[in-house]
């Protein structure tokens, strides 16, 4: 009786054995499906997420390098910036462009990498200048590494130089229809609204302010001859816009806890304390880049506010 009873049992048991094992392959085959969904889930908002975080920061990053670029780079200026974005990684490309009486040149490229971590990398930066003293004509002369042009130079109205180049005597000799660029630098400094009622503003780009400190000046003075200028790399200023001053002194508080700029900016503010400038309208100007046809910039010839004229970077008119 009991060996028939347990043969009869042998094919429920089989049966019960097959729906668990059908219900532990589903549990296990719904859990292997939820876990990707879940996995897909969590992966699509870590990429969106950092996607939306490394946008902001390369927003900031942006934001603090522009006003950078509103107080140095004279008349060179940002033509557009476009992203390549990638997995983990952003590639940022910056056109600059130099302005010549409104005719825009091409004038460098700069490349950035923005990864998730860290700070953006530079893979292809601004060029700079490259120069010497030439003995013959007692002149520094310095050119753009990138495209060759004639670089602009200054000289400090308190710092003494043996000679001064005189380029908008050259005027007579250039082709008429060649625009050009001049840095000229005065004899002293001059407020805003001086300079503006000495240069027309069709012609005037680009202010240099008074930045440096007693200390610098003094230790340029002890230098021996030929004594350094001051190259564009090196100066500071403002567009010649109506509103190139305020631009400049909020740019300047905007970027002195901003690292890498803080260093940088923090001698100036110094300085300009030290100078009293409380306001935009304290500002001093001790140059100008000016920029047109040669016919149109022979006005500027022998003026005794200008101490030195240097030539920089041409273009032809049509």
């Amino acid at each position: 009786m009991f060996e028939d009873h347990h043969s009869q049992g042998s094919p429920g048991n089989g049966r019960f054995q097959q729906v668990v094992k059908r219900a532990q392959r589903k549990t296990i085959f719904r859990t292997i499906i939820i876990a990707a969904i879940v996995s897909t889930v969590l992966i699509v908002l870590f990429l969106l997420t950092s996607n939306l975080l490394l946008k902001e920061r390369i927003k900031k990053e942006n934001r603090y390098r522009t006003s950078w670029y509103h107080i140095a780079s004279p008349n060179i200026e940002e033509k557009r910036t476009v992203h390549h974005n990638h997995i983990f990684l952003v590639t940022e490309t910056t056109t600059f462009i130099k302005e010549i009486n409104n005719r825009p040149i091409p004038w460098d490229t700069v490349t950035r990498e923005y990864g998730p971590f860290g700070k953006a990398k530079t893979i292809d930066p601004l060029w700079g200048e490259t120069g010497s003293y030439n003995d013959s004509e007692k002149r520094w002369d310095y050119y753009d590494e990138k495209t060759g042009e004639r670089a602009l130079v200054f000289y400090h109205p308190s710092i003494y130089y043996r000679s001064f180049p005189q380029d908008l005597d050259e005027l007579d000799k250039m082709d008429p229809n060649l625009n050009a660029e001049f840095s000229l630098s005065f004899d002293k400094p001059y407020t805003v609204k001086q300079v503006r009622n000495m240069i027309l503003s069709d012609h005037l780009d680009w202010m240099w302010v008074d930045s440096y400190s007693k200390r610098e000046l003094k230790d340029r003075n002890a230098q021996t001859e030929p004594r350094e200028v001051y190259t564009a790399s090196s100066v500071y200023g403002f567009k010649s816009a109506d509103y190139g001053p305020d631009l400049f002194m909020s740019s300047l508080h905007a970027l002195k806890d901003q690292e890498p700029y803080a260093k940088k900016v923090a001698p100036i503010l110094k300085s300009l304390k030290e100078k009293e400038v409380h306001s935009p309208r304290d500002l001093r100007v001790i140059g100008v880049i000016i920029s047109g046809l040669p016919q149109d910039l022979k006005r500027y010839q022998n003026k005794p506010y200008i101490r030195a004229s240097v030539l920089g970077a041409t273009v032809e008119k049509y």
